[in-house]
């Protein structure tokens, strides 16, 4: 299957998920509770959707979708009860995904962003993927700061509440994510030493011990290059990923190239070399039987069979980005500090969103 084909069936399969739980607030605007067996029933499932949820879904594509996902099912029934429950839970409400409110929402936001010269994804500038609110229309703004601050002051009486969405799987969270020029971001700590020399890329712990960054390629047999993803402690839902090729870029940190991993891939004593070097640069030294025993486990691994080259690109480039900011303390703050900002799709110019996960 051709690339764009996948891209667009993953876009089809999210609008699907956000669809299913606006759905389910629904079923819990309507019921005042939420279980699999009332969001499950036809009756309460069409009802909810009727009168509470304004998507670009068909009903009848979501409905289907549940029946097939039950994974998702439990997903929504969990996200739904701790939002509602939350001192965020907002009035009672219409939730939009993809038109009505959001997309003006979006449009405005659109409009004053180019209007002021700011280049931003939307999905930076808010990440909410459904949205709920009482209005039946919003006012004009004359900048993102206005828009900014009638969404933060939605949220906070119930009016507009934009909502970021992760899968879970045993017990959701909500938190309000405050986008600001004054959130203080933490700064690069250490290189975390790994179990083995082989993993695929590597983790960096920040100056918060509960956050970490970790760099890899997400997809090696496609030779993909590396991108960064923040994990938190105590909790298993991704965090946000950040391309950190600005950084690599605005801080001269040296990426061997693609062609070389292409032309090298099958000298696997010259590339282990180089991987055991890079991890001395950090500062990690491994011996002869680790570096004997790890390898005889990495080199039966299906990834590395498939793409060898993928597998080089990830951990090497990864390596290469480590021993800069290992050996380069000056600058290894505001590496740090930008990929978690990135990934937290927080900006100057960001609004305000809650976050289920």
């Amino acid at each position: 299957m051709r690339l764009e084909h996948l891209m667009l069936e993953s876009t089809a399969v999210t609008a699907l998920q956000e669809s299913l739980f606006a759905v389910g607030f629904g079923v819990y605007q309507d019921k005042g509770s939420i279980t699999k067996e009332l969001l499950m029933d036809g009756n309460i499932f069409s009802k909810a959707f009727r009168n509470y949820v304004s998507t670009d879904v068909m009903e009848a594509d979501v409905f289907r979708f549940a029946n097939e996902k039950p994974l998702y099912v439990s997903s929504v029934v969990l996200s739904v009860n701790a939002f509602m429950k939350s001192k965020y839970s907002p009035s009672r409400s219409k939730i939009y995904r993809g038109r009505g409110i959001m997309s003006r929402i979006y449009e405005q936001a659109h409009i004053l962003l180019v209007k002021e010269g700011v280049k931003l994804n939307p999905d930076k500038w808010n990440p909410g993927d459904v949205w709920t609110s009482t209005l039946s229309t919003i006012p004009s703004f004359d900048s993102i700061h206005e828009l900014n601050a009638f969404i933060r002051e939605g949220i906070g009486n119930g009016k507009l509440v934009p909502i970021s969405l992760k899968k879970v799987k045993k017990n959701a969270r909500v938190v309000y994510n405050k986008q600001s020029v004054d959130t203080v971001f933490p700064g690069f700590d250490k290189i975390v030493r790994p179990a083995s020399p082989f993993n695929t890329g590597i983790l960096i712990q920040t100056s918060n011990k509960d956050i970490a960054i970790n760099i890899r390629s997400f997809s090696q047999h496609s030779v993909a290059g590396v991108t960064s993803e923040l994990l938190v402690k105590n909790t298993s839902a991704r965090h946000g990923k950040a391309t950190p090729r600005p950084m690599i870029k605005k801080h001269n940190i040296n990426q061997t190239s693609l062609g070389n991993f292409r032309k090298d891939a099958y000298d696997t004593e010259v590339m282990v070399d180089r991987i055991i070097r890079l991890w001395k640069d950090i500062g990690y030294t491994w011996s002869d039987s680790q570096i004997e025993k790890y390898w005889a486990v990495r080199v039966k691994d299906d990834e590395f069979v498939r793409s060898p080259a993928g597998y080089w690109r990830s951990i090497i480039n990864a390596l290469e980005i480590g021993a800069h900011l290992e050996n380069h303390s000056g600058m290894a703050d505001d590496f740090t500090q930008n990929i978690v900002k990135s990934a937290m799709s927080a900006s100057s110019v960001s609004s305000d969103f809650i976050k289920i996960y």
